[in-house]
């Protein structure tokens, strides 16, 4: 295993070595140093312990996505040969669950894909072997090109390294990390390392007032210029944390959030390599960049919404006569929950970009609509039973739910 604890003492000789790093450079290394950082080592929080995921809420989560990969696969025609990437797909929660629901629901399409799931852990998958249609690529890009297909993303782009930078009376500052007498990290701001910054805003016309704090992510260009290269033709969905750019950069604070042990953990600076670090994501400039290499915009939705236009509500409805315990029942109900409700997962947005693709407004998750082949209304919905890969709720933090009304109706 990686010794995680030596990390802190690499980014120490790399600043003693070269002067203080743009905090972009600490939190690269913090969540992505070879074999040590948070997400490429192999203590990453994959299984729940520091956050959850919508992947590890409840396999519906892979099931609706999976019915509105389904859709674009008609859209295109049915070929015979079609390709899912999934950026930063963790331990493989997500890509079992598109599969499994896929293999049952929509043979047919199951029998025509490769899903190719990539990351850059060192300890990729839990379910070897489990679907012959399912690879796994260490990597930290996408080393794909020309697909027919959909490339998808779960929580990715809030975890790219990003620029922090504050306006004081009136001149724009960036973020640096350098080493104070006592051996400790600490954060100061001085003049901007690159243009990018100041030019990024001004394309976005954000004003620089006083007080303003902000993250910028500037590799939003080269993921752009990535996902649209691996695609000949096909859809890019992109679930994410965020929010348009008018709003993201008119906060006091900024959106940078740490996570240890489903706590806020405060400074980035604490537990380096041991804790996640994340900033909200710019749909703006995902959607300018996007279009600027040939994604063309589709639309932009909340999760609860989405989920919901795919048929969460069947999903729900078929929980209270599924077999199960008291205990599995609950567990399930409050999974489904989460992924829908806004003070939750369902405050995710949805992003959808196609090309070489006419979707023209026909996406079921976009809008609520009629489904064919057997998504729409079932009697006898079959709902993906929780495994060992997702979060079981009661008994682990959150109650029993004793002496409450956990009745599916009351959550439609």
């Amino acid at each position: 295993m990686p010794d995680n604890s030596s990390l802190g003492d690499d980014i120490h000789r790399e600043i003693r070595v070269n002067g203080r790093i743009t905090f972009a450079r600490y939190m690269y290394l913090a969540l992505y140093a070879p074999d040590k950082g948070y997400y490429s080592g192999s203590l990453s929080g994959f299984n729940g312990k520091d956050y959850v995921t919508s992947p590890l809420a409840h396999p519906v989560f892979g099931a609706l996505l999976a019915r509105q990969i389904y859709q674009i696969w008609r859209i295109m025609g049915s070929p015979e040969g079609f390709l899912i990437i999934e950026q930063g797909a963790g331990n493989g929660t997500l890509a079992c669950d598109v599969l499994e629901y896929l293999e049952r629901a929509a043979p047919l399409f199951y029998k025509c894909l490769t899903y190719l799931a990539v990351d850059c852990t060192l300890s990729p998958f839990d379910f070897p072997g489990r679907h012959p249609n399912l690879q796994y690529l260490r990597s930290y890009g996408l080393p794909v090109r020309g697909g027919i297909g959909c490339v998808i993303s779960n929580e990715l782009i809030d975890a790219y390294p990003v620029h922090r930078f504050r306006v004081d009376r009136g001149v724009l500052t960036e973020s640096y990390v350098q080493i104070n007498s006592e051996g400790d990290f600490v954060e100061i701001f001085d003049e901007p390392s690159t243009d990018l910054i100041l030019e990024r805003l001004q394309d976005l016309n954000i004003s620089l007032v006083d007080g303003l704090n902000g993250e910028m992510n500037l590799y939003i260009d080269d993921w752009a210029s990535t996902v649209s290269s691996s695609l000949d033709s096909g859809a890019v969905i992109t679930i994410d944390y965020g929010d348009a750019a008018f709003s993201l950069y008119n906060r006091p604070w900024g959106t940078l959030q740490t996570y240890y042990l489903h706590t806020d953990a405060g400074s980035p600076f604490r537990r380096v390599g041991l804790q996640d670090i994340t900033a909200h994501a710019d749909f703006t400039s995902l959607i300018h960049y996007g279009q600027r290499y040939g994604l063309r915009y589709e639309g932009l939705i909340e999760q609860g919404s989405f989920l919901r236009n795919l048929g969460w509500e069947n999903f729900f409805e078929a929980v209270a006569w599924s077999n199960g315990s008291n205990r599995e029942l609950l567990s399930s109900q409050i999974g489904l929950r989460h992924l829908v409700e806004s003070t939750h997962l369902g405050a995710l947005k949805v992003l959808v970009q196609s090309k070489n693709l006419k979707i023209q407004d026909r996406l079921w998750g976009l809008s609520r609509q009629e489904m064919m082949d057997g998504f729409g209304e079932d009697e006898r919905l079959e709902v993906p039973s929780m495994g060992s890969g997702h979060v079981s709720y009661p008994g682990i933090e959150y109650s029993s739910g004793i002496g409450e009304d956990w009745s599916y109706e009351r959550f439609l």
